[in-house]
This record gives structure tokens, sequence and C-alpha cells, in this order.
């Protein structure tokens, strides 16, 4: 190995110290990591971060007398002392920056485990009196692990079993088919969002694809906690948009605050029935794959939320500066759905077209995504809303009426009943908002 290494930097003492003295002024937020007591450098801060963490999860509180006794259930009797405790948990101002601390050490450790992997690697080599396929393949394991790929392969029996339990919830009526939007006919259709789904809306600039979306979660808020990723729009034009729909209430009088009393009580009734939903909204541009993931988890722990939005996907920060569009597609695609698999929530992505679907005055299809082909095989449902066209026959309707028309069309889908192509909605041209009311 190379001598001028430095494996110093591989180790933080400061971080896994201010780490627990944050954790005995918050224990709850041990709750919110995943961080293992292996990923420890120093044995003595791994215990007491494992003390804290088995009290918590037992209901227990994790002050200086409880972890001591702890650590004595754990075999780690005399390896701290009260005044130890006492000492660190002064040591740290604040609780509020313990995700950082977890980030380092996890980080660290990672490095150290390459680190004796490469020097195993190192060893392996120069022992030319044994064969290499075994050892090798032990040290990509262990990188493998490395990197927290933590499924692993689940026998048929267990998976019946669960898919058993499941499904006499449902006969029973314990549980629905899956996230219900709000709007029957699509609900029919689908059979609700599937924990797990990437569910891709997309559509011409203009034709209400991000309002749809917004809507669809402010519906599936009233019995689900679901949460908003707006990259577009800030959360105050959203919210804005979410009174005006529910209200009634002209936009712009929301902008400019020119309303009348029929107005002002009517906003008063909206803001109500918005405030009673279990909602929450993040906007800004600085969201990558990352980042969206700990904050879902963070919400399903404290909310449960179960259902999540990203408005849109181009604006997810991952590879900013990649040129190729086609390459950048396949990074955020691939990295939404496996947020969707890994946290098991169906995750509503709105998306836009390339040149060819905007062009396109029929029913567009998985080509008309802008990007890679990769959007369209890594969603489990494709949804493609669209202006009126002649696609969806006659509806007898003025032309004045027709304008307003929508068609929501999938393009991808499973499990849908062999006849589906498209729900219709309307959109009502002085608010932002749908309905179903048109009959095909």
């Amino acid at each position: 190995m190379d001598a001028s290494i430095d494996i110093k930097q591989l180790f933080t003492e400061d971080a896994e110290e201010a780490l627990c003295g944050a954790l005995f002024i918050n224990q709850s937020n041990v709750m919110l990591l995943d961080l293992k007591q292996s990923e420890f450098a120093n044995e003595k801060l791994g215990c007491l971060y494992q003390a804290i963490r088995n009290l918590t999860e037992n209901k227990q509180d994790a002050d200086s007398v409880s972890v001591i006794e702890e650590l004595k259930r754990m075999g780690k009797g005399g390896m701290w002392q009260w005044m130890e405790l006492y000492a660190l948990s002064n040591k740290t101002p604040s609780s509020m920056h313990y995700e950082s601390y977890a980030k380092i050490i996890r980080e660290k450790s990672r490095r150290r485990n390459i680190y004796r992997q490469a020097q195993e690697l190192q060893r392996i080599a120069a022992d030319v009196s044994r064969d290499t396929i075994e050892p090798v393949g032990k040290v990509i394991n262990n990188l493998t692990e490395n990197a927290s790929i933590d499924n692993t392969a689940e026998s048929i029996q267990a998976i019946s079993e669960k898919f058993h339990e499941d499904l006499w919830d449902r006969i029973n009526g314990k549980k629905s088919s899956g996230i219900l939007t709000g709007f029957s006919d699509l609900d029919k259709v689908t059979g609700g969002f599937q924990p797990g789904e990437m569910i891709i809306m997309s559509g011409v600039p203009g034709v209400g694809k991000s309002m749809l979306a917004m809507q669809i979660a402010l519906q599936v808020s009233k019995n689900i906690p679901t949460v908003i990723y707006s990259l577009e729009m800030t959360k105050e034009l959203v919210y804005r948009r979410m009174v005006s729909g529910i209200g009634k209430i002209d936009a712009l009088h929301l902008k400019n605050g020119m309303m009348s009393q029929e107005e002002i009580q009517k906003y008063k009734d909206a803001s109500a029935e918005i405030e009673s939903r279990a909602l929450y909204i993040a906007d800004g541009g600085g969201w990558d794959l990352l980042t969206i993931k700990a904050d879902i988890m963070k919400h399903n722990i404290r909310h449960g939320v179960r259902f999540a939005v990203i408005d849109y996907l181009y604006l997810i920060g991952d590879m900013a500066n990649e040129t190729d569009e086609v390459a950048r597609t396949t990074v955020l695609a691939r990295g939404v759905k496996r947020i969707a698999m890994e946290l098991e929530i169906p995750l509503l992505v709105v998306h836009s077209m390339n040149k060819a679907g905007m062009d396109n005055s029929g029913v567009p299809g998985l080509s008309s995504l802008r990007g890679s082909g990769q959007v369209g095989y890594d969603s489990d449902m494709v949804l493609m809303l669209t202006k009126y066209n002649d696609s969806m026959g006659n509806l007898f309707l003025p032309q004045s009426e027709l304008e307003n028309i929508r068609g929501l069309f999938f393009v991808k889908g499973r499990d849908m009943p062999p006849m589906s192509k498209y729900v219709p909605l309307v959109k009502n041209p002085n608010y932002p908002d749908f309905r179903e009311s048109v009959k095909r």
C-alpha cells in the first residue's frame, strides 16, 4: 500500500462524540438514523450509541443512570462512568446537527472498510501459494455490503405468507387496494397507486399536468399523509392554487388582495379545509435524489407519509451540469424508482415531453417522454394528459366546452382492464381545478 496515505483521516472521534452528545440531548433522533454500532471506530462510543438506541426502541428514557444500566445488560458495565456521560452531554451545545455527525461517521466507516479490503487484496496478490478466486470473491462481497445494499432474496414461502395476509386484509375491507386519488374513474382503472410504484405524468406545457398532480396530492392527503416536492413553484404559489381551486376564488384576487367579503369568507373556509389535511410541501432548487429520499424517510417516521409527488423530474439536482439529456434522465428515473421501491411508497412524478411529443396532435406514447427511454422502462405507469382530440370520440359538446376537456391516457400500466384507454376530465376555465363529469 502507498505509505504516504494518512490513515488518521479515516477516523473521526470528534463526530462520534458529538453524535452521542446530541442524542443525549434529544434521544428520539436516534430513530431517524440507520447507523449501526459497527460503524463507530471508537468501541466505547459505539457501545454508548447502541445503549441509547436500545433504550429508545424500548420507550425508556436515556438518562445517565438508565444508560449505565443498559451497558451492564450489554455486558459493558464499567465502560462509562456517570461523570463521563455528564461531561459528554455538556460538551455538545445542540442536537440540531446530529444528521451531519452521522453522515460523517458512515462515510469514514465506508472508507475504512475500503482501505481494509484494499489491504486484503494486496495480501491475496502477494500470496502466490493460494488461489485467488475465493478470497477475491469475499472482498467483493464485503465491498458490496459497504455500499449499503440491505435487500436480499426472500423465500417464496415468506412472499406467499405476506401476500396471503395482504389479500385477506383487502377481502375483509381492512386495507384498500392502493392509494386512491379521489378521481373515481382513474381509481377504478388503476386500483389505486401501489407501494413501490413510480407513476409518470406527462403532457404538453400548459395542459395542466402540475395542477392535476397537486390536486391528486391534496385529495390523497385527506386520508393519507402526503408530501409534495415542488421544484418549479414556490410553496406559497402551490398553496394559493389550492385555495383558489377549493374555494373557487379568482387566483388574481388572492394575489393582489382585492377580494370581496364573499371571497374572504370562501378563503377562510378553503384555508380551514386545506389545513385539515395531512399534507407537507417542500420547494427550492437544492433537492437531489439523496435529500429527497432522506426527507421522505423523515416524514414517514414523524408523520406517517405514504405518498409523494415530485414536480418535476428534470429539476432534480443530480448531474445538473450533464449536457447529455439521455444520460441524465436515465440516472434520475432509476434513482426515483429506487426511492419508491426502497421506501415502499408510490411516487407520482411530473415529467416533460420532447419536441416530437409536443408536435403530436393525437395521443403521445412512451417515445414522447423527454430524454432517455429508460424513463418509460423504469416507470410502472405512464399517464399522458392531453387536450381534447379525435381519439376521444364525439362527446357531443359545443366547441367552447371542448376547450376545457382533458383526456388522461394510460400509455403504460400493469394489471389494468384490457379496454382501458383514458379517463375524461374537465379543467375549470376559471380556477385550478379538475373534475370528472364527462360521460363517454
